[in-house]
Formats: structure tokens, sequence, C-alpha cells
């Protein structure tokens, strides 16, 4: 008992808050200095620091995303089974960001290892009325709709409930490989159903990578088994170069950075019931694109906007961009009300009203120029040769 409390002691020293007690041996904690596990392993830190990274659009900075989550809850849970006389922490360094990062990796494990519900889990997270930073988007607009904890961890809570993911399956290094550039920057949203890409390249050449024609990814979705693309954004290939290998194409066209029109949402809710699996793309296959995702996630399962736009921004990050998070948080209701009978025939009274996009109170960072997919696109494809040399964490784009 003594010897306990000795380990307690020297757990929570050098702690920026008080160390959160997660499972009997399990423990989250943030630090003001990087704690060495002692050589007796009584206690082992975790840092996530050294394990996962988050590769910024902009000055976003998380949530790590599903592969890198996993594969990091897996390294705790083996190191639980393996030492099974020592207390393990998932810890962070003294930064709010990496704090709020490490809170939804620890909040993960208890969701997918524990099974606890959401609401048990975010109060075991929040003892004490010490507030949490943000997550904030991939783009610099201050009146973003920005991610809290419980929003964040919401995506996890649907992705095992509706088995977007399995922790016994998922293939980390599969996911990652498509994520990259060179490999068809494209990821799974709803397993074997919707999936996000970013737009065909036609230039002979893209930053040092082998680009991404339509005939090249049209031979991957034959092999994908994906039945139809989805084109958001401006005309720049012939649809011809996936018809003709028997994959539907339709554009439904809207303008980069904003929320679809309420034709477009039915439009593409109806194609969703008529087509078995759906590749979606806009320029990068972030903002527009995810915000389609999400419209069919809240009218198929009736989920809460928050928890798809979190889902999607694990599966694919960089996700939803602007005022599309407000956008879907204020029309989902509309869009969880449709009938099939509606979306067949493109009953757009029923989705009509006036949208209040709201501006964000928390946002105190300095505003530039929201940054257009093009931009994302260049600046990630620049970034990954730096990133290849790094441990393994996030999708590379």
């Amino acid at each position: 008992m003594r010897q306990t409390a000795k380990m307690h002691n020297m757990m929570h020293s050098d702690s920026c808050y008080p160390v959160i007690n997660l499972t009997s041996r399990l423990y989250f904690g943030s630090f003001e200095n990087k704690k060495e596990t002692d050589k007796h392993l009584r206690i082992i830190y975790l840092f996530i620091e050294d394990f996962v990274n988050y590769a910024k659009f902009s000055h976003d900075f998380g949530p790590i995303d599903i592969s890198a989550t996993i594969n990091y809850l897996r390294l705790v849970q083996t190191t639980l089974d393996k030492f099974n006389g020592s207390m393990v922490v998932i810890a962070s360094c003294d930064s709010s960001e990496q704090r709020l990062n490490a809170a939804v990796i620890a909040g993960a494990y208890l969701i997918l290892y524990e099974r606890m519900p959401l609401d048990v889990v975010y109060r075991i997270l929040t003892p004490i009325p010490v507030a949490y930073t943000t997550f904030i988007d991939a783009s610099d607009d201050e009146t973003a709709w920005r991610m809290d904890l419980k929003s964040a961890l919401s995506g996890f809570a649907i992705g095992f409930q509706y088995q977007f993911f399995s922790m016994d399956t998922f293939d980390t290094f599969k996911h990652d490989s498509y994520g990259r550039v060179e490999y068809g920057d494209l990821n799974w949203i709803v397993p074997n159903k919707l999936m996000a890409f970013a737009c065909p390249v036609t230039l002979p050449h893209v930053l040092g990578y082998a680009p991404n024609s339509t005939t090249k990814l049209a031979m991957l979705f034959v092999h994908l088994k994906v039945s139809c693309v989805v084109q958001t954004n401006e005309f720049g290939y012939n649809p011809s170069d996936f018809t003709k290998f028997d994959i539907e194409h339709h554009h439904l066209f809207f303008p980069d950075m904003t929320p679809p029109p309420d034709e477009i949402v039915l439009k593409f809710l109806k194609l969703c019931l008529s087509c078995d699996s759906i590749a979606v793309h806009c320029k990068s296959g972030l903002g527009r694109t995810g915000s389609l995702i999400a419209c069919y996630m809240m009218w198929k399962w009736k989920l809460p906007a928050e928890a798809c736009i979190a889902w999607l921004r694990l599966a694919r990050p960089g996700s939803i961009l602007t005022t599309q998070g407000h956008w879907l948080i204020h029309k989902c209701r509309s869009i969880q009300e449709l009938t099939q009978s509606d979306i067949d025939n493109n009953n757009v009274d029923k989705l009509s009203g006036p949208i209040i996009i709201a501006a964000s109170p928390l946002s105190a960072r300095r505003v530039n120029s929201p940054i257009k997919s093009a931009t994302i696109t260049a600046t990630l494809a620049a970034k990954d040769k730096k990133a290849k040399s790094k441990k393994k964490g996030l999708r590379k784009i």
C-alpha cells in the first residue's frame, strides 16, 4: 500500500493538472517536463509526441487520425498486458494542443477497449473545471466551427458502434498507404459505401509524385468495387475516363469552401440509395466532399452532425472547412427528417429555411484568408517528403 502511494506521488510530480485514473493501471496526464520510465518499470510513460504526429494543413493540430490512434492504443494495450505489474500513463507535454490530443486518445481507449459510454468517458476526463482547448479546422477562418473534446470522442463512439472500423481488423498500413498522394489520396469514410478522394491530376508530374490520373484511379476503383464517382468541383477531366470502366460519373458542382445547396444534397442522397459504392471528390477531397458524406451519415443513421464531422476528420484529416461545420449542425435535423419519398421526389421545401451560421466565440487567433483546396493539396504534398523520415503517424498527403 505504501509502495502504491509512493508511485502515485511520483506520477503526480511535475504534472500540469491532476493525473486522471482511467482504469486500475492506466492513467492520463500532462507534464511540464518529459518524464522517463524508471529502471524498475514501475511507471511506464508513453508520451504521444514519441509515437504520433499530426501533419498540419494550416493552423490545425488534430485530432490524431484513426490509423495513428489505433497504432498507439495497440501499443498501450500491449504494454499493459506485457508488464502486468506496472502502471502505464498516456502522457503529453505541457501544451494545450497536445493535452487535447492525448485526452482524445485516452478517451478512445475507454470507448474501444473498456466499452464505456461517451458520457461516462467525458466525465472521467473532466473531473475538475479545467477547460480543454478546442480543435480548429484546416482553414484560417475564425468563424469556423471548433470541435471540442466530447465531439471528437463522439467520432470514435459512432465509428465503433456502426462498425466503420474494428480494433481487431483495421489495417493501418493499407489505410495510410491509400491516403498518400502517390497511392490514390483516398480514404474510406463508410467502408465499401462512401470514399473520399482528391481530384484526379492530369499533369505529367506533381511535386515529385506520379499523378493520380483518371485511368490510374479508375483501375483502382474497379479493384475496390467502386461503382460511382461524384465530382463536386469544376470539370478538369473527361467523365468517360471513368464510365468506360463501367463506373458511373455524376457532376454535382458547388463552390469551394461552401456548404452544398439543398438540391445537391437531395441528388447526392438519391445516388447513395441507387449506387452500391460511391467515391466522392472535390479539389482536395476534404470540404465539399466531406460535407456531402456527412449529409448521408446524418440521414442514414440519424447521427449528430458533430459526431459525423469528428469521424470524417479521424478517417480523413482536414475534412469539413469554414462554414460547412456550422451548416451541418444547423441543417442536421432537417436532413434527418427527410423520408425516402422526399429524396425520390426532390422535395427541396423540406430542407428550405433560413440557416444562421454562428461565429465561433472561442477563436482568438489572427485571421488571414481561408486556405484554398489547391493550396492544401500543394502544401501537404510538398511536406510529404519531410514526413517520410519521421515516425509513422498520420495519413501523409
